[in-house]
């Protein structure tokens, strides 16, 4: 029985048994996450928390409703400025318990340990790692919708379909429609954009009212078909309703707390229809070397009715000595395959990859779409090679300031002639990390920028054991320790452990932007010699560069203003691991060419002699230099039992010294009174293993 787009009738429900489902699927479907972000414009941290809901939006298509709801205080409007209120906004937060702004609930559940109060409200740090947890999950309901809009009389007509793949915990569940607007121009503090702040996802009404259309046949099997009608008002509190920027969000509650999933769509013209997807059941990531070709094979399934044409794009960013192609039915194609796929018969498809010279981290994602439903959304799956890289860039997945800012570690790192870099996020690193598949990566410099949470659960578990494996790591960001340490932020056990005992750092206190300029321990033979860097606030007011000291063994590389007790960044050699964080972002130092020198020192601490090998046997050890810095000497203590050589090499990595070592040396002098200022760094190498540490000289 084919779907009528033109039923006026509101609320009709069919049970499986008469009719078909047309726009959804049966199969079991993976829970869609609902974020219903509670704002204002007076509220000048809330653009933070838009930026976090845009990046989940963004970053995971298809997946993530988002519902910004303009709401108490902070969204009262002063004398005329429009008001984004609604009828609905103070229950929602009212349900949530909400204890502050920007909050947000996702959908309705309750997380432990990441909730404000008793409800289901969370600060801005956790919607990420909320999100995380909801979209790994599996549905019992797969929701379908259609929309059409006739321009003339603004009347909507909004098709729903429900289908219960399992039994849903209540017996009570709630259809809930609203409409969305995008594109929505006007005042935000903290936007940086004074009255010509883009608003998106701005809730503007519920057709289904405050909590709700009823269903009650929650069962496996049900379908639940509904058609609901709605014309547009021209404005709604006096703000333009335009319907070109309008999408629908449709979404089930369980009574009318807990949401299942969700979806949305165009206002105009819209749907979800599921025409297929493409899965696979093994690891889409992937370790190789030059010139060596690595494959993956997935399934693209038709869920369209017969023989269905379908659009086979795969896209990437990788370079020109990289090739890649797919092949179906023994046939090869570059970038894009036009195919027939019969219903219920899925078709292998086989990705192969194969790396060139230069060293990249590359994604590789296919998209699929019907010939004969265009408007219906593109299916998606990505894979991930990764060949050449040492030295990763890792960007934080609490707010898109970490992009924004990402080109501060990779022009340092090119700077520093490092040809073995490249970037990706936070959550993509420990997919991969856990997939074994950066094995060749040495070394990890994550950029946290000013973003909540700093690390997530699976990222600090990940960090800690590329550390444990004898990985190094540099972490800088604002907010870190306040984040994780405070009581206030989003730590736990988990992110405590790798910042008192990988970081190996005490969190002192939130700093303020007094802390305004950067001065280097002239005794720190790593990065003692840098120049003072000044300190600029780089997110609109909010500076807070967090004061830190040293545990254990650890040392602090850099102070505020000069002053010994404000310990701004913590280095912690050990013999597996190097670590060492600033308690604030690399972007907010003013001199690039001082964010250079850090990253190049950093840069030869982490890859002595140009190379990752540090192969550490217990036969050898090596002391630090002293006096430190040197002077007219240094004196280094050794002890070998096969006879080694120690080399010392300026930072270009020529070789300015050699000396033998026999099993009964124990000390070696050197004399440096000719030596020109500057860093050095000396080798212990042995017949199969190098022990590396640093030298610095004024």
């Amino acid at each position: 029985m084919k779907k009528n787009l033109l039923l006026t009738v509101l609320g009709l429900t069919i049970s499986l048994f008469a009719v078909s489902q047309t726009i959804t699927t049966t199969n079991t479907l993976p829970r869609n996450a609902v974020l219903e972000e509670f704002t204002g414009i007076h509220c000048g941290y809330c653009p933070d928390g838009h930026a976090i809901a845009a990046g989940l939006y963004e970053n995971n298509p298809g997946r993530v409703v988002v519902v910004a709801d303009h709401t108490g205080g902070y969204a009262t409007p002063n004398s005329g400025e429009p008001d984004y209120r609604t009828d609905f906004g103070d229950a929602l937060a009212g349900q949530s318990d909400l204890t502050g702004y920007p909050s947000g609930t996702v959908n309705r559940h309750v997380f432990d340990g990441m909730q404000q109060g008793n409800g289901t409200a969370m600060s801005r740090g956790s919607w990420s790692a909320a999100t995380d947890i909801i979209l790994a999950q599996e549905s019992p309901l797969n929701i379908g919708v259609i929309t059409s809009y006739e321009e003339s009389t603004r009347e909507l007509t909004v098709n729903v379909e429900l289908y219960y793949t399992g039994d849903a915990a209540e017996s009570s569940n709630f259809i809930n429609v609203a409409i969305l607007q995008n594109h929505v121009f006007g005042p935000q503090s903290g936007g940086n954009a004074g009255n010509n702040y883009e608003h998106m996802h701005m809730l503007r009404h519920f057709i289904t009212g405050q909590w709700g259309d009823e269903i009650t046949t929650t069962t496996t099997g049900t379908l639940v078909e509904k058609t609901y009608t709605y014309t547009l008002p021209d404005a709604i509190r006096d703000v333009d309703l335009i319907a070109e920027d309008c999408d629908v969000a449709v979404y089930v509650t369980e009574t009318t707390q807990e949401i299942i999933t969700g979806e949305a769509v165009s206002l105009i013209n819209g749907t979800n229809q599921v025409i297929g997807g493409m899965t696979t059941e093994e690891s889409q990531y992937a370790s190789t070397t030059n010139g060596e070709q690595t494959s993956f094979t997935f399934q693209a399934d038709n869920n369209l009715t017969g023989d269905q044409d379908f659009i086979i794009t795969l896209s990437s960013d990788e370079s020109n000595d990289w090739t890649s192609s797919f092949v179906i039915n023994g046939e090869t194609y570059d970038e894009t395959a036009t195919v027939t796929i019969s219903e219920d018969s899925p078709m292998d498809i086989v990705l192969q990859v194969t790396p060139g010279v230069t060293a990249e981290f590359n994604k590789y994602q296919f998209t699929m779409t019907s010939v004969s439903n265009p408007n219906a959304p593109a299916k998606y799956i990505s894979f991930y090679v990764i060949s050449g890289v040492k030295d990763l860039v890792v960007n934080g997945t609490g707010g898109s300031e970490t992009t924004a800012h990402q080109d501060v570690y990779l022009n340092a790192l090119e700077n520093a002639g490092n040809t073995s870099y490249d970037v990706i996020a936070g959550n993509i690193f420990a997919n991969a990390y856990n997939a074994d598949a950066l094995n060749s990566v040495k070394n990890i410099y994550f950029n946290v920028a000013w973003t909540f949470p700093s690390f997530t659960d699976t990222q600090a578990n990940a960090l800690m054991s590329f550390l444990d494996n004898g990985g190094n790591l540099l972490v800088a960001g604002q907010d870190i320790g306040w984040d994780i340490m405070s009581g206030d932020g989003n730590g736990n056990a988990i992110t405590q452990n790798l910042y008192s005992n990988y970081l190996s750092t005490e969190y002192n206190n939130d700093g303020s932007s007094s802390n305004n300029s950067l001065t280097a321990n002239e005794n720190d033979p790593i990065y003692g010699t840098i120049a003072d860097a000044t300190i600029v606030d780089m997110y609109a007011g909010n500076m807070y560069p967090d004061q830190l000291s040293p545990l254990g063994s650890a040392t602090t590389a850099f102070y505020y203003n000069d002053n010994t007790s404000k310990g701004a960044a913590i280095v912690n050699q050990t013999e597996n691991y190097t670590t060492v964080y600033f308690g604030i972002g690399l972007e907010m130092i003013a001199e690039q060419n001082i964010v250079n020198d850090i990253i190049a020192a950093t840069d030869a601490l982490f890859n002595p002699s140009g190379t990752s090998v540090s192969t550490i046997e217990n036969n050898m050890s090596l002391g630090q230099s002293y006096p430190n810095p040197a002077n007219n000497y240094a004196i280094i203590n050794v002890n070998v039992q096969n006879n080694s050589t120690l080399v010392i090499n300026d930072i270009s990595g020529r070789v300015i010294f050699e000396q033998n070592i026999s099993s009964s040396d124990r000390m070696v002098k050197i004399n440096t009174a000719n030596w020109k200022s500057g860093m050095y760094y000396y080798q212990l190498k042995g017949e199969n293993n190098i022990k590396a540490k640093k030298l610095f000289k004024l």
